[in-house]
């Protein structure tokens, strides 16, 4: 996995890393860490747009759960602040799809689908 913060990129660089990220459309895929449980969750939303390059952002649409409660991966955003997004490559598109699995809040997606982790170098949570 590759890291960097802002203050590694000049505005060029930082426009070409977010609109690659999101043409063609992108899959984001998102990994959250709920604190209390250590438990992290991943999962993948179609709804992955550009919002500025200036201080790269992407913006992705979290929908409720069927019962109407947040999701996993917004619980955990909305209540920790912090999260690793990836954009989805062809290699991985399988453990993609299984990481969608509407698994309990107790359990990983991540160790549903098979997948291996990474600590990340700014947030807690790490990145797949």
């Amino acid at each position: 996995m590759y890291h960097y913060t802002t203050g590694d990129l000049d505005k060029k660089t930082m426009y070409k890393f977010i609109s690659g990220s999101i043409i063609p459309r992108a899959i984001g895929w998102i990994t959250t860490l709920d604190e209390k449980t250590e438990v992290v969750n991943a999962a993948p939303f179609s709804f992955t747009s550009g919002v500025s390059n200036q201080v790269p952002l992407l913006s992705m649409a979290i929908l409720r759960g069927a019962n109407g409660e947040p999701k996993d991966s917004a619980r955990n955003l909305l209540e920790y602040k912090h999260g690793v997004v990836h954009i989805v490559s062809e290699d991985v598109v399988d453990a993609m799809n299984d990481t969608s699995a509407p698994l309990p809040t107790d359990e990983s997606e991540v160790v549903f689908a098979g997948l291996h982790l990474t600590d990340s170098k700014t947030v807690r949570t790490p990145g797949i």
